[in-house]
């Protein structure tokens, strides 16, 4: 009320809030008759990514963007994301990791010849992805040499994504991260 809000997390908000989208999903107007198992499929394959690429601990399948599910039959949405920076240390040693970078297409049209630049304090490397279908998740991979770096220090990243499609991208604010990644 009175344009304030108030911040919550956990199970407790989030349950009745994909409930209703799965309930949204399943009477959405376009006379199309599914089961909730179906809806909750729906939405689970529209969510956007976040964090490490697939379900994980600590956003489980994604975030909810009902937008998606409800727009999932408009053709021609183009929408492209930088999802994720990290920086993983391989189990090998010899203090070698790898920078990961990973991309959504959250539209409904396919992406056609994405470019992704990467900039690090390490140098800048540019990936042409030739075509990322609707829904679809791509993670690049840089190798990055740790040794020599102070063990929890920190290194800058940012990402930017350029559309090689015609269109304009639905949400632009996303196709641009910059992350201070901890070094392990």
């Amino acid at each position: 009320m009175g344009d304030q809000f108030k911040s919550f997390d956990g199970t407790s908000l989030s349950a009745p809030i994909v409930t209703g989208a799965i309930a949204a999903t399943m009477s959405s107007g376009s006379g199309v008759t599914m089961t909730a198992r179906e809806a909750a499929q729906i939405v689970l394959q529209n969510a956007n990514e976040a964090g490490h690429p697939g379900p994980d601990a600590e956003y489980g399948f994604g975030i909810l963007n009902l937008a998606r599910v409800m727009n999932r039959g408009r053709s021609g949405i183009v929408d492209a994301a930088i999802t994720d920076q990290r920086l993983v240390i391989g189990a090998g040693g010899g203090g070698v990791g790898e920078l990961w970078v990973t991309v959504q297409n959250r539209g409904t049209a396919v992406l056609i010849n994405t470019l992704v630049e990467v900039r690090t304090p390490f140098g800048m490397w540019q990936f042409n992805e030739m075509m990322l279908p609707a829904g679809a998740v791509r993670t690049f991979s840089i190798p990055v040499r740790v040794s020599g770096l102070e063990q929890g220090g920190e290194i800058f990243v940012s990402s930017a994504l350029k559309l090689g499609m015609l269109g304009q991208d639905s949400t632009p604010s996303n196709n641009y991260r910059e992350d201070l990644l901890e070094i392990p």
